[in-house]
């Protein structure tokens, strides 16, 4: 009796209100809602890996930004196909959901205001001649670059040599054609990594389009033209390496603008990281360090990764 007395009756109980009720899911209404969170996860998958190469620390990095973001503009197209990255599945557009593609479309609208119609020409200059002096790139076969674009970056490249980079007395050297991009649809499947070049490539390399041979107009003279007549490196050369072995011997003048240009990261959040390393390590308790101290120990941290392997 006295315990019946303390249990609170149904109708003694605090009512919920209906805001805090979740309402029911249905199997389809779940369905759709997972099917639309994984084909936006890989629809901007694309634009996460672009933004982890550009903001990272393996340089050069100026250099992939038009690639990078014209390839991306590519996937976005409306009759892309939709890689999926974490088993490779490719999704094409008749089975894309409506609301990706609308997302998309608006997505692919913004990026073409931004990189084409409202790009800043000196902004868009410097990433052209970027562009033409990685060694991998500078047929400029892929994606959104047509004959317009690619002449005007050789004229940016080759009005920048003669104005500031060529020596005074060269002779001509008879144009001839650039090979096409080598290496780029044969990439190796295990190396599929946020952040790496290569898984970047492979995760779009379904929109790439075939490789064309562009023509070097007669404009392009001495070095430029040397260059821009090689061959195309493959995608996994390594550009400073190249220019620090090969490029060095080969165009000498050429590759001093390269370093100019090439060592002018894309974006600053790498600056900003080494700032803060900075913060940390000269803090509250190693004040009295010296600046070669402080120094050392910034180039310790920084390449620690590269020392594991020294003993």
């Amino acid at each position: 009796m006295v315990a019946a007395l303390h249990q609170p009756s149904r109708a003694s109980l605090p009512v919920r209100h209906d805001a805090t009720v979740r309402p029911r899911i249905s199997p389809g209404n779940l369905v759709r809602q997972l099917q639309v969170y994984n084909q936006g996860s890989a629809q901007l998958y694309g634009l996460s890996h672009a933004s982890k190469i550009l903001e990272g620390s393996s340089y050069p990095t100026s250099n992939l930004v038009l690639y990078l973001m014209y390839t991306n503009m590519g996937a976005m197209q409306p009759e892309a196909s939709l890689r999926q990255h974490w088993d490779g599945q490719l999704i094409l557009p008749e089975n894309i959901h409506p609301a990706i593609l609308e997302a998309r479309a608006s997505l692919l609208d913004d990026m073409d205001f931004r990189w084409k119609s409202a790009i800043d020409p000196e902004r868009e200059r410097f990433y052209l001649i970027c562009t033409l002096l990685d060694p991998r790139l500078k047929a400029m076969t892929f994606w959104g670059v047509d004959d317009v674009l690619r002449d005007r970056a050789l004229v940016c490249l080759t009005t920048e040599y003669d104005a500031n980079w060529a020596p005074p007395s060269v002779p001509d050297v008879v144009p001839q054609q650039a090979a096409p991009i080598a290496g780029l649809h044969e990439l190796a499947s295990n190396n599929y990594d946020v952040g790496s070049f290569s898984g970047f490539m492979q995760h779009l390399q379904h929109i790439q389009p075939a490789s064309v041979v562009p023509e070097v107009g007669a404009l392009i003279a001495h070095e430029v033209a040397a260059y821009m007549a090689g061959a195309v490196e493959p995608m996994t050369t390594d550009v400073l390496h190249w220019w620090a072995k090969v490029g060095r011997t080969k165009f000498p003048n050429l590759a001093k603008l390269a370093r100019q240009y090439l060592g002018c990261p894309a974006s600053s959040a790498s600056a900003e990281r080494v700032f803060s390393l900075a913060g940390r390590v000269f803090g509250d308790h190693n004040q009295n360090l010296t600046p070669l101290n402080l120094e050392e120990r910034m180039w310790a941290k920084c390449n620690r990764g590269k020392l594991d392997g020294i003993k």
